[in-house]
Parts: structure tokens; sequence; C-alpha cells
């Protein structure tokens, strides 16, 4: 059957195409006995040829179905029709960010700190609630709804940490590990790293806001099977200075780093760092030195003066931190007088 032909699915006719990729496509379709109009997510024959297969396309459901937030896609229904899997899920009017881009070419900081406050309030409830990590957060994965909410779509490669170490099945999880879209999967999770947390999403976050801003994914230009290495070891330029703030670029610097341990603690940490950058301050915390820890985001050429502006300002942005630099400069100052009056 063509991507393209809509399915035949009991009970249900399908409208339009949403979207496909990955392992189903969803369709804009009306459900008849109630004759509600629901996003019909249809799982890819190809896709259906073992159990695995089968309740790994049904966990994506449990897994978002199991979270009630304003901020994630409603789950209405999974079920098998036509010999054919099948998730029905609200459908939600607008677009997604991916089209935006497409469209606009980027955005304001001021809109991706908006986008990257609302996405961060609802992973952070997905992350407190069932340990969930979506592993699949983009563009295309971010939907901007007619009436301006930010929902989160496609928890197709979520993966609940109670679950899986409960269950104890390292090879199960390994298949999840490898999965993602490459411009935007973390370095841990391109190792097909067996520990992923909710940091991993941090990273992809940090990804979505480059691209935003900038008009690109990471390593723009480069095939997707080759991007894999790259986020584990090589760095990319810089956010233009004339497009963001230096405190937006202190901020992708911490989500960005290679290390886990160098991104943000929590989901709350990150939305205070944007709240902190929304108002114009650095956030809280140092960002990883490009000299002592590589960075996505390390300096490159011109850009390193920047850089290193900012490493020297972020200890100045509370008021007690500016009046200890005055007074030590002062103080120098000081000295100075002092010596050469000596002399």
């Amino acid at each position: 059957m063509a991507d393209s032909t809509p399915p035949v699915i009991p009970g249900w006719v399908c409208l339009d195409k949403l979207g496909s990729g990955g392992m189903a496509t969803v369709w804009r379709a009306r459900q008849i006995a109630v004759d509600r109009v629901a996003a019909l997510k249809v799982l890819s024959p190809e896709f259906a040829k073992t159990q695995a297969d089968v309740d790994r396309f049904r966990d994506e459901a449990r897994a978002a179905a199991s979270i009630s937030h304003p901020g994630l896609v409603k789950i209405f229904d999974v079920f098998k029709a036509g010999g054919r899997f099948c998730i029905a899920m609200e459908c939600v009017e607008g677009r997604s960010l991916a089209a935006v881009l497409r469209e606009n070419g980027r955005l304001s900081e001021s809109d991706a700190l908006a986008l990257a406050s609302s996405v961060a309030e609802t992973l952070g409830c997905a992350w407190k609630k069932q340990r969930l990590v979506h592993l699949d957060l983009k563009p295309e994965n971010i939907l901007l709804s007619d009436k301006g909410e930010v929902k989160i779509a496609d928890f197709g490669l979520s993966r609940s940490l109670k679950t899986s170490q409960s269950e104890g099945d390292a090879g199960a999880d390994e298949e999840f590990e490898i999965c993602g879209t490459p411009a935007y999967m973390s370095p841990e999770q391109a190792r097909g790293d067996a520990d992923l947390d909710a940091r991993a999403d941090m990273y992809s976050l940090g990804a979505t806001l480059f691209h935003a801003v900038s008009g690109k994914r990471l390593f723009d230009g480069v095939p997707d099977t080759q991007i894999p290495p790259l986020q584990v070891s090589s760095e990319c330029g810089l956010p233009s200075t004339s497009l963001v703030s230096l405190p937006f670029v202190a901020l992708l610097r911490r989500l960005l780093a290679k290390r886990p341990e160098d991104r943000f603690k929590s989901w709350d940490d990150v939305s205070a760092a944007v709240e902190a950058v929304t108002a114009g301050k650095f956030p809280r915390g140092r960002a990883p030195d490009p000299l002592s820890v590589s960075s996505t985001l390390a300096p490159q050429g011109a850009a390193a003066a920047p850089r290193r502006l900012a490493r020297l300002m972020a200890p100045l942005s509370t008021a007690r931190a500016r009046r200890v630099a005055l007074a030590v400069l002062a103080a120098a100052a000081a000295a100075l007088a002092v010596s050469l009056l000596i002399r």
C-alpha cells in the first residue's frame, strides 16, 4: 500500500495524512460511531511483524496515556482493526514547530524561550510522575495549536525507567537506545547507553532550540547516518550573536553539554534557567568550560571571544556579585595608586 493511500480501518474514515516517519503514519480521521475527528496513528505493516514490534507500539500509547497534562497530546484509545494496529489521539489544530521553521526560517529568541518554558514544564511532569523520557524530541514532535498551546506528541521512543528497570530486559532497552533522530539525539543516546534519563531530553531540547533560533540543525548538511558519531565527540559553531543574546548562548551551552552531568540537574532547573534568560540574566551555575569539557558549542576561531566574555560575565549576574567585583576593582585601583605614589 502506498504511503499516500488512506488505510482501510473498520469504524474509521481516514481523511488526510498529517505526517509519516519512523514506524507509523498519522491520519486525520473520523470515528464513525461517535462522529469524532481524531488523529489516527497507524503502525506500518513492516513494523508489526513480531510481538515485540506490536508491544513497543502499544507501550507508546500506555506511556503517554498514563499522564494527564495539557502539554501532552491526549490518547483516546489503542486498538487493532482490519489487521492494523492503531492509536487514536487528540487532533491538534495548528502546526508543528518544523512547519513553522520551514515557513519562517527561524524563531525570535523570545518565542524560542516561551517554547522552551512550555516543553520543560511538560517533560518535567512526565519525568516526575512516571520517570518517562521522550527520546525523540524534535521540531516535528512539538505542536503549536491555533489556541497558542504547545503540545508534545509522539512518545514512540519513550521509555519509563520504572518499567525497564523492573523488567530487567537489557536487550529490549538497547533497541530503544539506538533509535531517535540523529540531529537531535543526545551523545549518550547515540552511543547506545543503557542508563538514559531526563538529561537526554534536555540535550534534545537544546538541539531543538539551536535549530529554532538559527534556522539550521546541528551538523547541518551532514547525512543522518554520519551524525551519531558527531553527537558523541564533535563540535559545531555557535548561533550568531546577532540572533541571540549571550545569556541564551549560555543556556544552549548547558543544555548541549556532551556529558549529562554538565547539563541541568532537573527540569525545574531548566525552567528556572529559561526564566532567568527571559529576564536578560545568565542561568545560575556555570556552563561547562569547553577547554576542559567537550561541548557541542565549544568556541571555534572568532567565536571564542564572545564565549570567553560570556564566561566572565556569568558570575556577575547577581547584584551581590557585582558589588563584590566592584569592591575588588576599587581595591586594586587604590593599590596601584599607592604604588605609583611610592615610586
